[in-house]
């Protein structure tokens, strides 16, 4: 006695052939990833990103399977192709439907718990720039831009021994890269390795002649060290390259005033706010000049606005305060002194 065994096929339903949304999902994935294929050399041969828009060809075939799955037919191999067979399956989940449908849903139920799974994990990455680019560095050791960018986010947390470390591996990787260099000069700068930064900067300039910047972070390094004549001599080659640069406009006046010459100190603090109306710190140094000077009421007027515009603004409290007692006016230095103190400028509260 034979034991009948029974053999099935599978019979794909003919639309899902020729199904036009497929071919067009998939001649958009192809046709959406064209331009980022680097036929044309972007320098950068690959990025999630590039992904973000074919990815969408991919969920729509994804989801035309998903959808024909439970209409599959199953029929017995030598059976009349008219009669066909249907299997029941009885689950605690999903009652009366037929076994394709139910992997179907069974699939659709994966993916979706695989991909949050994968976003929740990927969200870790993104948490901030830090460990992103750790995350890329870890994936592209060699990446320079990673190095780059983690070095300017270790910079911004006050780590600058690891930003150095950083700037430092993205130089070995792109020796000319001027902007590395001048963020490692800043790093030195922070930590007070004056000589070091005055070498990266230099370095920078080097590589590029017109970087403003470079200039600029120079010199307030040379005005730290109290050589004014270079400092001023950078500062006018920032302000040459980049005639808008408040900030090269107002540390030029600061160096003017530490030489005592405050007439052309005030003259630079008013291009700083006139290119920025709001700069706070260029009100504070005028006044802090204008009180040099003598004249009161334009320093208390300069101090007022700094106040105004940064009302926890401690040395500026302390310093109006300071015109106020020269002025006899105690009743308002103590106030301003007061406040100054509450702020954690501890140098006030002597005058309490």
């Amino acid at each position: 006695m034979h034991t009948p065994i029974k053999l099935y096929k599978w019979e794909r339903s003919p639309d899902l052939e020729s199904s036009k949304l497929v071919s067009f999902a998939i001649l958009y994935f192809f046709i959406t990833l064209l331009p980022v294929s680097n036929i044309i050399p972007l320098g950068r041969p690959m990025a999630e990103r590039f992904l973000y828009m074919p990815s969408l060809g991919f969920c729509i075939v994804l989801g035309v399977v998903l959808v024909k799955i439970p209409q599959l037919k199953i029929r017995r191999v030598g059976s009349d192709p008219t009669v066909e067979t249907t299997r029941r399956v009885v689950s605690t989940v999903i009652r009366g439907l037929t076994p394709l449908k139910g992997a179907s849903i069974l699939s659709l139920v994966l993916i979706l718990l695989f991909y949050s799974i994968t976003t929740i994990n990927r969200n870790k990455v993104w948490a901030n720039n830090f460990v992103l680019w750790g995350e890329t560095i870890k994936n592209s050791p060699k990446s320079s831009k990673a190095y780059y960018n983690r070095g300017i986010a270790c910079g911004k947390k006050g780590e600058y021994d690891q930003a150095i470390k950083d700037f430092s591996r993205t130089i070995e990787l792109l020796p000319d890269c001027a902007l590395a260099y001048n963020n490692r000069g800043v790093a030195y700068k922070e930590k007070g390795e004056y000589d070091w930064a005055i070498k990266d900067f230099s370095r920078a300039i080097e590589l590029k002649p017109d970087y403003a910047d470079a200039y600029n972070s120079r010199g307030n390094i040379y005005r730290r060290k109290g050589e004014y004549e270079r400092a001023i001599k950078d500062f006018n080659r920032a302000i040459e390259f980049k005639p808008d640069c408040a900030l090269a406009y107002n540390d030029r006046g600061i160096t003017y005033g530490e030489k005592e010459e405050y007439d052309q100190a005030i003259k630079d603090f008013d291009k700083a706010i006139e290119l920025e109306p709001d700069y706070v710190k260029a009100y504070y140094n005028r006044g802090y000049a204008y009180g040099k000077k003598g004249e009161y009421e334009r320093a208390i007027k300069d101090f007022s606005r700094a106040i105004e515009l940064k009302p926890d603004y401690a040395h500026a409290y302390n310093n109006r305060g300071n015109i106020y007692r020269k002025k006899g006016e105690y009743e308002r230095a103590k106030e301003d002194f007061q406040k100054a103190c509450e702020l954690g400028y501890t140098p006030a509260c002597n005058y309490l």
